[in-house]
Order: structure tokens, then sequence, then C-alpha cells
């Protein structure tokens, strides 16, 4: 089994959209790593370069996520698909008594973690305010099923605008079968502003999300 570059390991609230629910008690594995390294709405750059991890074994991760008692495991990062192997060996060590959220940026295809029971995906779609757009694969989220979810981190209405084009192709296109999230830029765009976006423009299939931990814990790191 391959080894993994861990930032973390800590337990917490789940405060982004995922399958297991938002508010949910989990075990957050944060990997160290990231293809993405200029994203504008990064908000875990301490855990961006190969450098800011440390090496661990399977086993050791594993009797450490067992520590905390969660069935629920948060995978994130940094970017978790460019460790997926070692994430998949970490996936079968623990076994079925586990489910698992991974949080990836939308660059990179899932070879080996998709379509599993006990594994949801979170993908963003990196829209223009991200400064990451052109870097989305079209054929990560083809594969995406509908345990998984697209997200979209939105600044603006051009950005609303976007997101809802991109959500036909996704879904009318791509065949992605993703349930889709629009999440407001902390800081940028007011909820209550995106909800009105949801209406005007008559968004009926898809989930508006807020970062729970930002709300609950405001600017703290959720590894406080």
């Amino acid at each position: 089994m391959k080894n993994l570059n861990v930032f973390s390991v800590f337990s917490s609230l789940n405060g982004e959209v995922n399958l297991y629910h938002q508010g949910s008690q989990a075990t957050f594995l944060r990997l160290a790593g990231c293809n993405l390294s200029s994203c504008n709405w990064c908000d875990t750059s301490y855990a961006l370069k190969e450098t800011d991890g440390k090496e661990r074994t399977i086993e050791d991760v594993a009797s450490e996520i067992k520590r905390f008692d969660n069935s629920i495991i948060t995978i994130t990062g940094g970017e978790p698909l460019l460790q997926e192997e070692a994430v998949m060996d970490l996936i079968n060590y623990l076994g079925n008594s586990f489910v698992f959220s991974i949080e990836t940026n939308g660059s990179i295809v899932p070879r080996l973690v998709g379509g599993r029971r006990n594994v949801s995906l979170v993908m963003d779609w990196k829209l223009f305010s991200s400064g990451m757009e052109s870097k989305m694969n079209l054929d990560a989220f083809s594969s995406l099923t509908d345990q998984d979810f697209v997200k979209f981190v939105v600044k603006n209405r051009e950005d609303f605008e976007e997101a809802v084009w991109m959500k036909s192709i996704l879904k009318d296109s791509s065949g992605c079968e993703a349930k889709f999230v629009f999440s407001p830029v902390i800081g940028e765009l007011k909820p209550s502003t995106l909800a009105s976006f949801f209406e005007e423009y008559e968004v009926k299939d898809a989930i508006l999300n807020l970062q729970l931990h930002k709300i609950i814990w405001e600017n703290s790191p959720i590894e406080r």
C-alpha cells in the first residue's frame, strides 16, 4: 500500500453539503498538496504544498481515524485525487463500517474511488471568478453518479449565470448524474442575494449551500 501525505486528522462537523448531511459529526482527513495552487477562493492555503504534509502509512492514518469513533470520513485537501491510489488503499483498509465523502477540485478524473456504495464525491466546477475555469475537466464530471455532488462557488450574477449554463451542459450533454449545489463566496455575495437568483432564474433542481463551519466559528480554521 502507498503512503499518504497528510496535513491533519481531526473531528468536527461537516460544514459543506455532502451525501451524509451538513452538521453531521465526521472525522476529517486533510491531505497536503494541490494542483490548483492559485484558486482565488482557496480557504486552505496552508495545505497547498506537498511539503505542508507528513508522509504516513495507511495503517497509522487508519488507527488515528478509528480513535475518533466517527463512521463518516471526509477526505479533503489540498487535492485528494492527487493521491487517489493511496486514498483507495485507505478506504479498502477501513472497510464498509465507514462512509467517505471526498472533496475534489474538478480537474482530475476519478479512476478508482467513484461509483462505490460507501463513497460520495463533492466536485467543484470552478467558475470564472475563481481564476481556475480553464483547468476544469469535463471527463471528471461525466463519471459522477446520483450519490455525488457538483458544487459551484458563486461570487456574483455573472458567476451564477455561468453556473446555470454549465449545469445544463453537465446534466444534458456530459452524462453527469450528480446533484448540483450553489454556494456563495463568503464576504462577496450575500446568501439572500444568491437565494434571489434562484427565484429570478427559476432554478428548481439545485441546492443552496452555506459553509456551516464559517457561520458557527466565523474565521477560525476548522482544525481549531
